[in-house]
């Protein structure tokens, strides 16, 4: 077996800016390239034009036996292009952070376990990486609003993934039911299945083109957490730091706000909601054509601890002494 060691090469440009006194932004672009990625091929399947899959013993295989064997090879790659911006603003009434990424990525395998669709032209299956997340947002921070009350709001955004559009069926004999439809090129045959994505024919015929690997587009994930709290503070005074004596002749210095007395003791309620617009995050969609589930998803998205569709509400409090 072919397992050269795995690597990657990896560039990037980056700049920052100050914004005033009260914060800073910087944008950085990422460019990485995976060589001799792993994957896992059958590497005695029927030589391509060979197999008819009305006949599953028909084809020829390389190896003149009948058996599927199977090997990890190291003949992946994959292409990443990222941009990334982080900007942050504090102030003495609020503090806010975020983070966005704008990314594609290109691969032809998804590591050991996956196989291609033909294993003699690794070549057709490069396309969307399946973490092709073309773009993600986090912003967070905090808030003075009123009269002692903060907001601490924190939102996730990503877009949506791509995922593979199946036939369910081995068209090649290399059993692997990962083989893809192809663009239809004649709507009156019964074989056409018309979708969201596109319209396929499940039974391929000469002359038409493999619908690209990846080609369907999943829902994204939207996550909104919100915490509000009011803090009190009483009790006797801490100590506060005196600034030294100036040496006599340094100028006056310059006055600023004078800071909250802190106190012995804090008491702090509040109220925090998980997912608070209550939005369903959903997996990625069933890709079978063959399958009554096509194109639905049947199950909710795990990425971001978003594996409950309901809006959660908590509150609580602190004492500090």
């Amino acid at each position: 077996p072919d397992l050269r060691a795995p690597y990657i090469m990896m560039a990037s440009i980056g700049v920052d800016k100050p914004i005033g006194h009260i914060g800073q932004i910087s944008t950085n672009y990422q460019f990485s390239h995976g060589v001799h990625l792993y994957l896992s091929r059958n590497i005695n399947a029927p030589l391509p034009g060979t197999y008819n899959p009305d006949d599953p013993t028909s084809g020829i295989r390389p190896l003149g036996t009948d058996q599927n064997i199977y090997e990890y090879e190291s003949e992946g790659d994959n292409v990443r292009h990222r941009l990334v911006v982080n900007a942050n603003i504090h102030t003495q009434a609020l503090g806010l952070y975020s983070n966005y990424a704008l990314g594609k990525a290109d691969a032809d395998t998804s590591g050991i376990g996956s196989f291609p669709s033909n294993g003699y032209d690794l070549h057709q299956d490069w396309g969307r990486a399946s973490n092709d997340y073309r773009q993600r947002l986090f912003f967070g921070g905090w808030i003075h609003v009123w009269r002692g009350f903060s907001l601490n709001p924190f939102l996730i955004y990503q877009s949506s993934a791509p995922f593979n559009i199946v036939l369910g069926q081995d068209l090649n004999g290399d059993n692997q039911y990962n083989d893809r439809p192809t663009f239809a090129t004649d709507l009156t045959r019964p074989s056409v299945v018309h979708t969201q994505w596109g319209t396929f024919d499940t039974d391929p015929i000469p002359g038409q083109t493999t619908i690209p690997i990846n080609y369907g587009k999943g829902p994204g994930t939207f996550v909104l957490n919100l915490r509000v709290q009011k803090g009190f503070n009483f009790g006797p005074p801490l100590p506060q730091e005196t600034a030294a004596p100036l040496p006599p002749g340094s100028p006056a210095p310059v006055k600023v706000k004078r800071k909250p007395i802190e106190r012995k003791y804090h008491l702090s309620f509040f109220a925090q909601a998980q997912n608070a617009l209550n939005h369903v995050n959903l997996a990625q969609p069933v890709g079978v054509l063959g399958s009554p589930l096509f194109g639905q998803s049947t199950a909710l998205s795990s990425s971001f601890g978003t594996g409950s569709a309901n809006r959660t509400l908590n509150l609580g409090t602190s004492f500090r002494f």
